[in-house]
């Protein structure tokens, strides 16, 4: 029988470095609709509706990777918890 080891403080580490590039991605789509709305003055007609689709776009993919290193994060967490929850369980720890 084979045994997984497991860094669970590791892992909740790690958790929290996607949970911190969650929070970039968040504050990176903010600043590019801030830009996007601001680009109307400077940037007009053709020009200025494909650069705004193509902002729209990165918005878009940005919050798509937010959420998704949100959840991977969450699992990862969960996971290490629970893992370490049945290990203290099984080695007759409590606390």
């Amino acid at each position: 029988m084979g045994f997984i080891q497991v860094d669970y403080d590791n892992a909740i580490a790690q958790a929290k470095r996607l949970e911190a590039a969650a929070d970039q991605c968040g504050e990176a789509y903010r600043a590019i609709r801030l830009q996007s709305g601001r680009s109307e003055r400077f940037w007009q007609g053709n020009s200025g509706n494909v650069i705004r689709t193509k902002m729209a776009e990165s918005v878009k993919e940005l919050q798509t990777v937010q959420s998704d290193l949100r959840e991977t994060a969450a699992v990862i967490r969960k996971v290490a918890e629970e893992l370490r929850r049945k290990d203290k369980k099984l080695s007759g720890v409590h606390g």
